[in-house]
């Protein structure tokens, strides 16, 4: 796990002009539900990523169950939130994955998010299965003209 926010007591993180690659979050089970969330980062508070790449980060689940989420970012209340926001400034979220046989769920190959983002200038692309799970498709905005992410499921509050 390259970045792991949270915190009980909520401040700020914010990353600059950073690189966060090559990771890998595996979950292996040979009887129960394996879980991979946040291969690259896992944002469980208030993250600003301004001018940084999350790429090429894989989850993966093995066994007879369990789901992958954020393959590059996965952001959402899990340990101490809420309030979690998460803002990506002319940042990319490119060519990460989520790995299982037939019954895990992947969602989030790029991002999965339970949570509104926010995007300024920010490409998510080439990744596998999807996108974004759990985003809407960003307005065409002078602010953010290059927020792109082909493939779309829903928007969670």
């Amino acid at each position: 796990l390259a970045v792991l926010n949270f915190n009980h007591d909520a401040r700020l993180t914010t990353v600059t002009a950073s690189v966060i690659s090559q990771n890998t979050a595996i979950a292996k089970t040979s009887t129960g539900t394996g879980t991979a969330q946040g291969a690259g980062v896992l944002n469980d508070s208030l993250l600003r990523l301004r001018a940084v790449r999350v790429a090429g980060n894989t989850g993966k689940v093995i066994g007879p169950a369990g789901v992958a989420q954020g393959g590059g970012i996965w952001n959402g209340t899990d340990i101490s939130g809420p309030p979690v926001r998460l803002a990506l400034d002319h940042a990319a979220v490119v060519r990460n994955t989520l790995l299982g046989g037939p019954h895990i769920t992947r969602h989030g190959g790029g991002l999965f998010t339970e949570r509104l983002v926010t995007l300024r200038h920010t490409t998510i692309a080439g990744n596998r299965p999807d996108q974004c799970f759990g985003c809407r498709r960003p307005a065409a905005t002078p602010r953010n003209r290059q927020a792109r992410f082909p493939s779309t499921r829903r928007h969670a509050e």
